[in-house]
């Protein structure tokens, strides 16, 4: 349906009140990208809440073929400096790492390896710099840990370590991994305390 519009600039709702703009570039079965002024913005259509027409001509000079993917996005992205919006008040910035089955490794200058599931991201959008933050070059670190097909086999592997879940945005997502047992994380928290996570609402998780 949405292939009728490429070319067209739109208005896309998402959820947690985000939006974004632009002209339609490209538009898949469960990912749609708009370009606006300069910057490419890769959107899963699973967040998408409303697309409103914004009556603006379309621009002729756009290449469009309604065959994109999540994770040709993905891909496309590996390596380059982009910034994910996992919600309103959670943007990460730096480069994606390795792909995996339904998680992806980001490498941030701030918070070193993270872990973010697919499921979660609301919007990628690459960047004009080629480094986040002033940097003059590229810092790779790469995460020395074996990659699991999996989000949850790969929180499974660290019972027993300290992790740091939706970067902390609450003290009780913070711990040392106790396991993953249906569908639940169990953490001991900083006082001692035991508390239990829904693994479908961790959007991302690293180890201090």
């Amino acid at each position: 349906m949405l292939t009728t519009y490429l070319g067209h600039y739109i208005l896309v709702h998402l959820s947690e009140m985000i939006e974004r703009q632009g002209f339609l570039l490209d538009a898949g079965s469960d990912c749609i990208i708009l370009s606006e002024k300069g910057h490419i913005h890769y959107i899963p259509v699973r967040h998408i809440q409303e697309i409103l027409l914004d009556g603006q001509d379309e621009d002729p000079r756009l290449e469009c073929n309604g065959k994109t993917s999540f994770r040709k996005s993905l891909m496309s992205a590996k390596g380059r400096n982009v910034h994910v919006i996992l919600g309103g008040n959670t943007v990460l910035y730096g480069y994606i790492m390795s792909i995996m089955n339904n998680y992806f490794v980001f490498y941030s200058p701030i918070y070193k390896t993270i872990f973010i599931s697919m499921d979660h991201v609301k919007s990628m959008t690459f960047n004009d710099m080629d480094a986040p933050y002033g940097q003059v070059k590229r810092a790779f670190q790469p995460s020395k840990l074996a990659l699991s097909r999996t989000f949850e086999e790969q929180i499974q592997k660290l019972n027993g370590q300290l992790v740091v879940f939706n970067l902390g945005d609450i003290p009780q997502k913070s711990g040392t991994l106790l396991g993953v047992e249906d569908g639940l994380v169990g953490l001991i928290t900083a006082h001692g305390n035991e508390t239990y996570l829904s693994i479908r609402h961790i959007r991302s998780f690293y180890i201090p």
